[in-house]
């Protein structure tokens, strides 16, 4: 009995030795965490703590890349920024706007859609871990992230474990930056597509599955901005393509006309589709790509507002 008790005593010093490192290991990653530099860090933190601009724009890379604020800030004569987060899905964009809206409101949002924010993809429920330092601050939040698997809750406890896919870029972006472009969130990209050149299947309706969960929270996204009296404006950005058939955005459309939101959809637009000057590849505009669209959204939203 006394060798039982041994060992037992010596798993729970060794779990209390664990507890204290992860604690200790776990508060020193949130301090570098939330004190960033430079980079996608920082930009995430000011996102989260600091904007207070008018007009918000989310999305993923086609957000990041396609939406330029100076553009957008003189034709609607109100302050910009751009929240895009590249790889994410609307699960990562209701997530993020529950954080923002803790703090103010803002006039106006855009939300780029594309057909992986309503279709089974790639981009997933996962991505909202990108959100786990915010973790036990907002119930939304918490209760979306919970959702990732039915472990994530316990997980959770873990300081560490909120940190552990990041400990490379925590220390790098205290110390270099990498971002030089950035600006107030546009990421612009140089270079031009090859002509004739085909864009990636996730922009192509091979597969077309409504994933419910993407849908549900595109519905929660809107209903937020409705009671909260944001004016949301739905933007499908450009791909390069050839649009030979059909593109369904029904989904997207139907959600829109419900909710008595307004959707520009320019995905397969002729002064886009096939002009490979304005494409970085095949499914992100260039720099030139993104002046001629953001100038082209911000006219239709002024003429709306």
């Amino acid at each position: 009995m006394n060798i039982y008790k041994h060992i037992l005593l010596k798993l729970f010093v060794l779990f209390i030795i664990l507890l204290i490192a992860d604690k200790l290991i776990g508060y020193a990653l949130q301090a570098g965490y939330f004190n960033a530099k430079y980079n996608r860090n920082y930009h995430t933190n000011y996102v989260v703590n600091k904007v207070d601009d008018d007009v918000l724009i989310f999305g993923a890379s086609r957000a990041s890349h396609h939406y330029i604020p100076s553009i957008l800030s003189d034709s609607l004569q109100l302050s910009v920024t751009n929240c895009g987060s590249d790889g994410q899905s609307i699960y990562y964009h209701y997530g993020l706007l529950m954080k923002i809206k803790e703090r103010y409101l803002p006039e106006i949002i855009i939300l780029d859609l594309s057909f992986s924010d309503y279709n089974v993809s790639k981009f997933t429920i996962e991505g909202v871990k990108d959100l786990a330092p915010y973790y036990g601050s907002n119930k939304d939040l918490d209760s979306l992230i919970n959702q990732i698997s039915i472990f994530e809750k316990i997980k959770m406890v873990s300081m560490l474990y909120r940190y552990n896919s990041r400990i490379i870029d925590i220390i790098g972006d205290n110390f270099r930056k990498t971002d030089h472009d950035w600006i107030n969130g546009y990421m612009p990209l140089y270079g031009q597509i090859k002509k004739n050149a085909t864009n990636p299947s996730d922009f192509q309706q091979e597969e077309n599955t409504i994933e419910q969960g993407k849908m549900y929270y595109l519905e929660k996204f809107i209903t937020c901005c409705k009671q909260n009296n944001i004016k949301l404006f739905l933007c499908i950005s450009p791909v390069y393509r050839k649009c030979e058939h059909s593109i369904d955005f029904t989904p997207i459309e139907k959600l829109a006309e419900k909710y008595d939101v307004h959707v520009f959809n320019y995905y397969c637009d002729s002064l886009f589709s096939a002009n490979e000057q304005l494409f970085k590849d095949g499914s992100h505009l260039n720099h030139q790509g993104a002046t001629v669209y953001s100038s082209i959204i911000g006219k239709e939203i002024k003429l709306i507002q």
